[in-house]
């Protein structure tokens, strides 16, 4: 059973974009392949807010988040004529974003805290800038395995498999951080509602 912290972290980064937001973004990446400026801005006010704050919670640096996702659009642009759209536009930025993620996690021992002070994002609602900054707290007291591997799933949406290749570890593993992750989440979470109480 999925505790109330874990739907937390879910909500509302997580929420699916709706069909007509997909249909949108082929139109818009269609322009895009065709050399649209606009429609690449519009892409990217898009999908930013929800870059930067996966990027964030990989990296624990709002700092390098946005040098990423920065890096990530550019690489969008200079590939989308290549997108084929197996996939969505949104599916295919955040794996570009958490290559790019783990890539620097690798090259970089030191990392600092992120930072709190980022813009709301369209999707946060009344209570759910408190619940976003909860979670994140929390996020940031896992381990750095355990925030990884519970953020490429429950906010990227990568399957067990997607997470085994991009950490270079067995499913297993994958499993077993997992639950761990939900674990301690779950136990902080508990925490954190009985010391509010």
């Amino acid at each position: 059973m999925v505790s109330d912290g874990v739907c937390a972290m879910e909500a509302p980064w997580k929420k699916p974009l709706p069909a007509e937001a997909a249909v949108e973004d082929r139109m818009l990446v269609r322009r895009c392949q065709q050399r649209d400026e606009d429609a690449f801005r519009e892409l990217m006010r898009r999908h930013r807010g929800r870059a930067v704050y996966l990027a964030a919670q990989i990296l624990r640096d709002r700092t390098e988040a946005e040098d990423i996702v920065q890096e990530a659009f550019l690489k969008v642009f200079r590939s989308i004529e290549r997108f084929r759209g197996d996939a969505t536009f949104y599916s295919w930025l955040y794996r570009i974003v958490v290559n790019l993620c783990l890539d620097r996690t690798r090259l970089s021992s030191s990392r600092t805290t992120l930072t709190l002070d980022e813009e709301r994002d369209e999707d946060t609602g009344e209570g759910g800038w408190e619940n976003r900054l909860q979670v994140e707290a929390l996020l940031a007291r896992l381990s750095d395995e355990l925030r990884v591997t519970l953020v490429l799933r429950e906010v990227a949406g990568l399957s067990y498999d997607e997470i085994a290749y991009k950490l270079n570890i067995p499913v297993g593993t994958v499993r077993s951080r997992l639950s761990a992750a939900r674990d301690q989440f779950r136990r902080l979470w508990l925490e954190m509602e009985a010391e509010s109480a």
